[in-house]
């Protein structure tokens, strides 16, 4: 070697480096996807992080802490953690495995199974999503239909204790 020639300052022979190239890297078609997704976690993590910190807020009130208030703060958090997993299992089959297959780290075929079985994953999370979102739905409708219950038999006896102190004092209208 001349002296004049500049040597790299680290040779990278790992074959692991060596198959990523610019052309392996993301295509333009793949950015939209990988911004979407990378939007689904951040808003999955900005919403798990808020049920957590609003069930803190309400944990050492016991009028408030209730264990169906827990049951809907858990259920609710458990759809925040669905939705940044639902991001990343998008991540995989939008990004990661067109690159491990660009560079020929898997065969077409391996890509075609491991994308299948990411959108059955995928399917999977959003069936159990649209579950849990039914389930909150449930138990948001029958707590508002108890408590307008409770409001119509909180009126009907003071209602009747009103009768009451009317016959006892007289009714001043008639």
């Amino acid at each position: 070697m001349s002296r004049g020639a500049r040597q790299p300052f680290l040779r990278l022979s790992i074959p692991v480096v060596s198959r990523l190239s610019a052309g392996n890297m993301l295509t333009r078609a793949e950015i939209p996807g990988l911004i979407c997704t990378a939007l689904l976690v951040l808003v999955g993590l900005f919403l798990v992080r808020w049920h957590w910190r609003s069930w803190k807020r309400i944990e050492n009130d016991p009028e408030q802490a209730t264990l169906t208030r827990w049951f809907q703060s858990r259920r609710r958090m458990q759809v925040a953690g669905l939705i940044v997993f639902e991001g990343l299992l998008l991540c995989v089959g939008d990004a990661i495995l067109p690159i491990l297959q660009r560079a020929d780290w898997i065969t077409p075929r391996q890509l075609a199974a491991m994308w299948g079985i990411d959108m059955l994953a995928i399917l999977l999370v959003a069936i159990w999503l649209v579950l849990l979102a039914m389930g909150d739905l449930a138990v948001a409708v029958a707590q508002a239909r108890l408590e307008r219950l409770r409001a119509g038999q909180q009126e009907r006896s003071l209602c009747e204790e009103i009768e009451r102190f009317r016959d006892l004092h007289g009714d001043p209208e008639t």
